[in-house]
C-alpha cells in the first residue's frame, strides 16, 4: 500500500500529466493510486475527465458515481452537522416567531 506522501506526489504527478493533456500518463498514475486507495475522489473524478474527454462516456458515468458516492460518504458528518445547526436555527426562530403571537 502506498503511503500518503507517496500517494501525493503521485496525483501531483498525474494532475500535470492531464493539464498537459497527457491522458495516458494520467490514467497509468491515477489507477496507481487506486490500487492502493480505490475511493480517492481525485483519482476518480480525473478519471471521469479523462473519459469523458475520450469520448468514452459510460465508463466517465461509472468513475463519476464512484466519486460522487465517495465524496457523499467522506462529507456526510460535515452535511449532518450542518443540516443540525439549520434545525437548531429554525427551530429557534420558529419558538420566537410563536412567542410573538402569543403577545399580539
Amino acid at each position: 500500500m502506498l503511503r500518503s506522501l507517496e500517494h501525493e506526489q503521485l496525483l501531483n504527478r498525474a494532475q500535470k500529466a492531464y493539464d498537459n493533456k497527457e491522458y495516458s500518463k494520467s490514467m497509468t498514475l491515477l489507477n496507481e493510486v487506486l490500487e492502493s486507495d480505490d475511493r480517492n475522489v481525485k483519482a476518480l473524478f480525473l478519471i471521469a475527465n479523462i473519459f469523458h474527454i475520450k469520448g468514452e462516456i459510460s465508463k466517465a458515468i461509472k468513475h463519476l458515481k464512484k466519486f460522487l458516492m465517495q465524496t457523499l460518504i467522506t462529507q456526510m458528518p460535515l452535511l449532518v452537522y450542518r443540516f443540525f445547526i439549520m434545525i437548531l436555527v429554525i427551530m429557534k426562530r420558529l419558538r420566537k416567531y410563536s412567542q410573538q403571537q402569543v403577545k399580539e
